[in-house]
């Protein structure tokens, strides 16, 4: 529930929105402008063996122009759904029949219609608006279907057959592998970069580090690197932080550099420390003052017999 809390008021954003759909279905080109989107209900019922059922789209927004409409629609998905291309072309179909029901609402009250229109209350230059929806797939690796045909068994049939099954196509965009970010000019381009590095932390760092841009990342951008990640220092560092708008993820990175670090150099000491304790009790046991049993029960290393014998030998000393 909170993943999709947040992706909902990250995407929220038409500038975000927009440059979403440009970035990825036009190059980086500016087709759609964040002017032009307008909210949309997310809800949409859908008619299925007689009966009426509500799906609720996660992202949807209408993009108006003076000649009509496009309904866009966003589904963000952590891990993969076998059914996904069915679920889209749902979702689209419903869209579409919510604006069928519309025009017949619209033809029975002004009664407009009259011979093969009257049948289907549908006027022959009636049109209905387009409907488009990206997958947006924040997972490690999609390997379900990405359109209608990858759920069908096509193997059912004559393969002649088989070209005449129609099919419905799914645009899934895998954000940790997507291509080239410049496409994006809002902070789309850090979030994508930044989930193509969660495996690789050295690369992350990096990313970070050489970076300004990360100095001041939005709040609700940083939020949905969180939340898509298992970084449990972004967790923290997410509770610690005082700012209300930004987030200096470069700042979080350096400190938690840092802090492993100075554990490193706690575990050295420690690491000493328990090789000095080592070292005196073979001293004592090759000088014959302690048997190993009493040695072994002094320094409380949790040692065998065997290995303290072993490292006895190792470290140059002698049973008397």
């Amino acid at each position: 529930m909170e993943k999709d809390l947040v992706d909902y008021a990250y995407l929220s954003d038409n500038s975000r929105y927009a440059d979403l759909f440009n970035g990825v279905l036009f190059g980086g080109e500016e087709v759609l402008v964040a002017e032009k989107l307008k909210g949309e209900d997310a809800k949409l019922v859908i008619s299925s063996a007689g009966k009426k059922k509500g799906r609720y789209r996660d992202v949807i927004r209408k993009y108006e122009r003076d000649v009509g409409y496009a309904v866009l629609g966003v589904e963000n998905q952590e891990n993969v759904s076998y059914t996904m291309p069915f679920r889209v072309m749902e979702y689209e179909i419903g869209e579409y029949g919510r604006q069928i029901s519309e025009k017949e609402k619209k033809h029975r009250k002004k009664k407009d219609v009259t011979g093969a229109e009257y049948l289907s209350q549908f006027q022959k230059n009636d049109r209905l608006n387009p409907c488009v929806t990206l997958v947006l797939f924040w997972g490690e690796h999609w390997d379900g279907p990405e359109e209608l045909l990858d759920m069908v068994n096509l193997e059912a049939i004559p393969e002649p057959l088989r070209p005449y099954v129609n099919n419905y196509r799914m645009y899934l965009v895998k954000v940790r592998e997507f291509g080239n970010t410049d496409v994006f000019k809002t902070d789309l381009k850090l979030v994508f970069d930044f989930m193509k590095q969660t495996k690789e932390p050295e690369g992350m760092r990096g990313l970070l580090l050489g970076n300004e841009a990360y100095k001041s990342v939005s709040k609700d951008a940083y939020e949905v690197m969180r939340v898509h990640t298992n970084l449990k220092e972004l967790d923290r560092f997410w509770e610690e932080s005082t700012s209300e708008e930004e987030v200096d993820m470069c700042y979080a990175i350096r400190m938690i550099i840092k802090e492993e670090r100075e554990k490193g150099r706690e575990e050295g000491r420690a690491q000493g420390l328990e090789q000095g304790i080592l070292l005196h009790a073979y001293q004592m046991v090759a000088r014959g003052r302690e048997t190993v049993a009493e040695a072994l029960e002094d320094i409380e290393l949790n040692l065998t017999e065997s290995e303290f014998l072993e490292g006895l030998q190792a470290a140059g000393y002698t049973m008397p």
